[in-house]
C-alpha cells in the first residue's frame, strides 16, 4: 500500500476537524459531533495504518486506541503503549459519549447543546494531538514507512472470549439486560476488518445519557475482567424494539449460543 495513503487519512481528518468547528460556531452542534468523531477515527487510522501496514475498518475509537496500544508494544515501545491506555481510562466517560455520537448524532432523537458538542470536540482534538505526539516519538520524522504485520487478526483472535467477557460485564452493570451477537459474528462470516457487534437490550427505551453511562461502565468492568482494550468489541446499547429492527436485517442470537 502507498506511503501516500497515510498522508491522505491525516489531511482527511484535518479537514473534518476544521469542518467540525465551524459547524459549532454556526449551531449546528449534532453534525459538529459527527465530524469531530470521524476526525479521531481517521488521525488514529493513519497511525495504525503506519505502525501495522494494515488498513483498519471499524470506528470504535476506544478499539482504536487499543489497537496503536497493542502495535506499539509489540514494537517494544511499552512507555507509548501506557501512555494511550493511560488517556483511554482518564477519558473512558468521554470516549463513550464519543462512540454513541457516531450513530445518535445521526439517528437518534438527542439534540446536542453548544457545551455538550464543545466537549466532545475538545475530546476529539485530545486524541488527534495524542497521536500526533506519539507519530513524533515514533517515526521522528521519518517518511510514511509503512509496517507488515498481522496485528489485526491478534485483535481477532479470542472474539468469542471477548464476548463472554462483556455478557458477564453487563450482568453486574446492568443485570436486566440481555446480550446477542449480531453481524459477521452472528453470521460465521467475521474476517480481520471486522467489528464484533454486541447488542446490549433493555427492557425499556434508551436515553443518550443512559446509553453513554451504560456503555462506560460495561466496557470499565469488561477490562477488569481482562478484556484487551484493543479487542474490536462494539456496544449497541438498545431497546428491545431495536432489536427487532437488527433482525430484521441479519442474524441475531443470544451471546451465550456462539
Amino acid at each position: 500500500m502507498s506511503g501516500k495513503y497515510p498522508d491522505l487519512l491525516r489531511r482527511r481528518a484535518e479537514s473534518m476537524m476544521g469542518l467540525a468547528e465551524r459547524l459549532l460556531s454556526e449551531g449546528e452542534y449534532d453534525l459538529a459531533v459527527l465530524n469531530a468523531g470521524y476526525a479521531a477515527q481517521l488521525y488514529i487510522k493513519s497511525v495504525l495504518l503506519r505502525l501495522t501496514g494494515e488498513e483498519w475498518k471499524g470506528h470504535g475509537i476506544r478499539t482504536l486506541l487499543g489497537a496503536v496500544a497493542l502495535a506499539a508494544q509489540e514494537r517494544g515501545l511499552r512507555d507509548v503503549a501506557e501512555e494511550i491506555i493511560d488517556f483511554t481510562r482518564r477519558n473512558r466517560r468521554m470516549l463513550a459519549e464519543l462512540e454513541e455520537a457516531h450513530t445518535r448524532s445521526v439517528y437518534g432523537a438527542f439534540e446536542y447543546s453548544e457545551g455538550q458538542a464543545e466537549a466532545i470536540i475538545e475530546l476529539a482534538k485530545s486524541t488527534i494531538q495524542l497521536m500526533k505526539g506519539i507519530e513524533d516519538r515514533v517515526f521522528r520524522g521519518a517518511a510514511n514507512e509503512i509496517a507488515n504485520g498481522a496485528t489485526l487478526l491478534r485483535a481477532l483472535i479470542g472474539w468469542r472470549r471477548h464476548v463472554g467477557i462483556v455478557s458477564e460485564a453487563v450482568k453486574v452493570v446492568a443485570p436486566e439486560a440481555r446480550v446477542y451477537v449480531a453481524g459477521g459474528a452472528a453470521e460465521n462470516r467475521l474476517t480481520v476488518e471486522s467489528d464484533i457487534d454486541v447488542l446490549v437490550v433493555l427492557p425499556h427505551e434508551v436515553n443518550f445519557e443512559e446509553a453513554v453511562e451504560l456503555r462506560a461502565r460495561i466496557l470499565e468492568e469488561a477490562e477488569r475482567l481482562k478484556m484487551p482494550l484493543y479487542a474490536p468489541v462494539e456496544l449497541h446499547i438498545i431497546s428491545g424494539e431495536e432489536l427487532k429492527e437488527y433482525a430484521r436485517k441479519g442474524k441475531v442470537i443470544p451471546a451465550d449460543e456462539i
